[in-house]
């Protein structure tokens, strides 16, 4: 009967969300210390996405079934997204314990070093507005919500430590009363790759020779595309094949705040890796968007990693850009290209885009690290909750079997729950070092 009760209240919503209830009170209203604000990296979404509705499957002592629910803000690159798991108030999780009743994470995708600074100085990231009447429901499972307001920052999420962007010199001073833990590890590694439209795919492949098989594109290649203002042709095509669309390479990059920038940094630039004097820590600088060499290298500032593969998702140009691993390659359309003449792995099973990642063959891969915010003015219930979810996420996405579903990421061997399995990577760096080579660890 609950069940259907449920049912009913979830079908209401989609016909008339504002004259019935918000998605923070359907079907049961959400305590407010159950609500949980993340902030930071895209690159790690979809597994994040994935424990959290692990977690949410954990439900025991709930009235009706666990319904997961996924919100975003409507856009084609949402900044804005969330997770609610709606059970009956006096449920409680075996994989969150602690928390009881339904609850919501919330997560603006503004880039890793927004995990760090709001826990530094206490600002503050938009989120959606979870209790906004415009929510609407296109099937029981899945909703938008608009942008809301400004909102403090319960666990932060970056692809890279807060070390890279310190030495950068892009971290605030903490101003009193913001405390918080850094660089907790997530037991994962997240790989990523040079994504590649499809024109400049098929010319790749011609001035490579390889036929239907996979380009490659150098480091330091890369390098010079993303660092240089030189004509970019005779980098990509040595060989001289035409390229009869444009005369323009389309680079995209994404802001300084963000992770999988960082990490393109740190693998192709060796910035900030390399000892010297400028830019801090030595390396290569990134150019900043804008037309270079005549109009031949255009540099995209990309929003986000959807707006990345947005990018490179089209058939009117050449456009290439890093995005993380986790985006699943379509069938026609952009592709991942070899890296140094290694592939990270087909798409989906048995290689799911990480099989070169497991064995160390592909290096293009960083450890994810969690902020917990602690500051006491936040209130116990909330920091309660706020330290179990982050516990629960360690717990879930440390267990390489967890991730057996999810492109692009592989089990972090140093995790305290690693499991050493298929989906374990053999190889990573030492913790908090991303500078340092990859060392098999097992």
């Amino acid at each position: 009967m609950q069940i259907k009760k449920l049912a009913l209240a979830v079908a209401f919503a989609v016909a008339a969300p504002s004259a019935f209830a918000t998605l923070e009170t359907l079907p049961v209203a959400v305590p407010a210390a159950n609500i949980i604000n993340m902030t930071g990296a895209t690159a790690p979404t979809k597994t994040v996405g994935l424990a959290l509705e692990d977690i949410c499957a954990s439900a025991v002592g709930s009235t009706s079934a666990p319904v997961f629910i996924r919100v975003t803000d409507g856009t084609a690159a949402p900044v804005g997204k969330a997770w609610k798991c709606a059970v009956s108030a006096g449920a409680t999780f075996s994989k969150l314990p602690g928390v009881t009743g339904p609850w919501i994470v919330r997560k603006n995708e503004g880039g890793s070093l927004n995990g760090v600074v709001p826990m530094r100085n206490g600002s503050t990231q938009t989120q959606l507005n979870t209790n906004a009447a415009a929510c609407a429901f296109s099937n029981p499972t899945t909703a938008t919500c608009p942008i809301g307001s400004g909102l403090r920052s319960h666990i932060g999420i970056s692809d890279v430590s807060q070390n890279v962007f310190s030495v950068k010199g892009q971290l605030p001073a903490i101003i009193a009363g913001n405390t918080y833990v850094a660089d907790i590890a997530i037991g994962q590694l997240q790989g990523f790759g040079v994504a590649v439209s499809p024109q400049l795919y098929a010319l790749l492949q011609a001035d490579q020779g390889v036929g239907a098989g996979i380009p490659s594109i150098s480091q330091s290649v890369y390098a010079s595309l993303t660092s240089s203002t030189n004509d970019p042709w005779p980098a990509l095509l040595p060989n001289g094949t035409a390229h009869p669309l444009s005369n323009t390479v389309n680079v995209l990059r994404r802001s300084t705040t963000s992770g999988t920038q960082a990490a393109s940094e740190l693998f192709f630039l060796k910035n900030p890796c390399l000892s010297g004097a400028a830019p801090l820590g030595g390396g290569l600088s990134p150019l900043a968007a804008g037309s270079y060499a005549g109009g031949a290298l255009n540099v995209v500032q990309a929003a986000n990693s959807d707006a990345v593969i947005n990018g490179v998702n089209q058939n009117t140009g050449y456009a290439l850009g890093v995005a993380s691993l986790e985006n699943i390659v379509p069938a026609s359309g952009w592709k991942f290209v070899a890296v140094d003449g290694v592939h990270p792995g087909q798409p989906n099973a048995p290689e799911w885009q990480r099989k070169n990642i497991v064995n160390g063959s592909y290096p293009f891969a960083y450890a994810t690290y969690l902020f917990q915010n602690t500051s006491s003015n936040l209130g116990a219930a909330l920091l309660g909750n706020i330290g179990d979810l982050k516990n629960a996420l360690v717990e879930d996405l440390g267990v390489g079997a967890n991730l057996n579903d999810s492109n692009g990421i592989a089990g972090d061997p140093l995790a305290p729950t690693a499991d050493f399995g298929v989906e374990t990577a053999k190889y990573s760096r030492q913790p908090l070092s991303e500078c340092s080579q990859l060392i098999n660890q097992f």
